[in-house]
């Protein structure tokens, strides 16, 4: 599903709600930023346009190519060491038709010609190959790719490592290729070994990062695109974090600091009303 709730802070300090979806998650942002901001900010349906900051709730917003994931500075003890910048692709996927990321695999295993689609992937990957090597020249030259080693994703991973084989070409970034299993390990168990972690646009792939998210108590979450740069969250510490960010954004960082304390007494499994309690 293509459905997602993306909220736009705008210059008022008034917060766009340009498209519905996560209504729990929704409710949860609205009564956070109120109680954080004295009601200063509060949630109004509108346009896009405009807008001073983002945030994305539950599903990647329109134009986005990649999301970076990475873990906040307050981490548990066991991952203090912990850098990760895990970087995912984000393909399309039409309400009405396969998603993108299968469809490339599927329709020439059917005989079904999908040369315009490869090509929109091919485009795809590009930016999200060209952000992940930035991030591994500023975090110790290194890229290590997830791929997924099944045949349904064949021919996504092909056209994923031809595009960081691409995009790291002469960047001094040293590219390990890795197996989902071996990736996902790593991160629970060494992830101070890891810098910049790459994956295509697969559900391995957001298993590992919604992993990870657990393991470090949240996370920094941006959706990158052409022209959007959205903070974004699915959980009630990812949404708290996104919130902050987003109030960042608009000067307000005070407020921004108090939601990132409160995250820290979060108990956790009581859909953030521990955050709000402690705000």
């Amino acid at each position: 599903s293509n459905s997602f709730c993306t909220l736009l802070v705008s210059m008022s300090r008034s917060i766009t709600l340009a498209a519905a979806g996560c209504s729990k998650m929704q409710s949860f942002a609205t009564t956070l930023l109120g109680k954080a901001t004295g009601n200063a900010v509060a949630l109004a349906p509108g346009a896009a346009a405009g807008a001073a900051a983002a945030i994305a709730i539950g599903e990647a917003p329109a134009g986005a190519h990649t999301v970076v994931t990475t873990a906040p500075e307050a981490k548990p003890a066991l991952y203090k060491d912990s850098n990760v910048a895990f970087v995912r692709a984000v393909l399309p996927a039409a309400a009405d038709q396969l998603p993108l990321r299968d469809l490339v695999d599927v329709y020439p295993a059917s005989g079904i010609p999908c040369d315009a689609e490869i090509a929109q992937v091919k485009a795809s990957f590009a930016k999200t190959a060209q952000t992940a090597v930035d991030l591994a020249k500023k975090n110790g030259n290194k890229l290590t790719v997830l791929v997924k080693q099944a045949t349904k994703h064949a021919r996504i991973n092909e056209l994923f490592e031809e595009a960081i084989t691409e995009a790291s070409a002469g960047s001094g970034v040293a590219v390990d290729f890795v197996g989902s299993a071996q990736v996902s390990n790593t991160l629970i168990m060494f992830p101070e070994t890891l810098g910049v972690v790459a994956a295509a646009d697969t559900a391995s792939a957001e298993n590992a990062e919604a992993m990870y998210a657990g393991l470090v108590g949240g996370v920094n979450r941006t959706f990158v695109g052409d022209d959007v740069s959205v903070a974004g969250g699915s959980s009630p510490n990812s949404v708290a974090y996104a919130c902050a960010a987003a109030l960042r954004n608009i000067g307000m960082g005070s407020e921004a600091k108090k939601i990132e304390a409160a995250i820290a007494k979060a108990k956790g499994n009581d859909e953030g009303a521990s955050i709000v309690a402690a705000l």
